[in-house]
This record gives structure tokens, sequence and C-alpha cells, in this order.
């Protein structure tokens, strides 16, 4: 069985999810969203994370403390699902997608 990816669509769609900006759903506070948007995702991007650069007064230890103690399964789960699908793109052969169509 052969499967066609349609390109310019995946690439549009990652786009526009990329845009939405919505938060992981176990994301419950203001403080441990500034702590996913502004500390984690840079490390998951391998960005130098400087700490003249992150404002203290955004999140508590409590902030801290419940995504290490009791999320962190959900960020690894995650990562880990990010990870399986880098890897098929990887292992893909490159195919010339393009056909062209007489009518």
């Amino acid at each position: 069985m052969e499967y066609k990816v349609d390109l310019s669509k995946m690439i549009a769609s990652m786009r526009n999810a990329e845009d939405t900006g919505l938060e992981p759903e176990f994301i419950e506070t203001v403080g441990e969203l500034y702590i996913y948007e502004n500390i984690i995702k840079k490390d998951i991007r391998e960005e130098p994370i400087f700490v003249r650069d992150i404002n203290f007064d955004e999140f508590d230890e409590d902030d801290i403390t419940e995504l290490i103690d009791n999320k962190m399964p959900y960020i690894e789960d995650k990562l880990d699902r990010i990870g399986k699908v880098v890897n098929v793109f990887m292992k893909m052969p490159a195919k010339s997608l393009m056909a062209r169509k007489f009518f």
C-alpha cells in the first residue's frame, strides 16, 4: 500500500497549529504557563536560557514544584510523541510527490 502526502497542505496545517498558541491541557496557572512558555519550550528547542531574561515575579515556588512533581509525565509524553513523529519523517525516503495530471 502506498500513501501520498500533500506537503503543501501539511506545511500549511503545521503553520496554523504553531500559530494557535494554545497551552497544553495540564497547565493550570499563569505561573505554570510562564515557565512552560519561557523556560521549558526554550529548553526543548535548545535555546539558551539566561537568568536575566526570567521574570521571577511571574511564578512562584508552587508552580515549579507542581510542574516537577506532578506534571513532568505529561511534558515527557508530549516530547515522546513529537520524537516519534520526527523519527517517522527521518526514516521516510525522499520522494518527489509532484505528478502531472492531464485533463
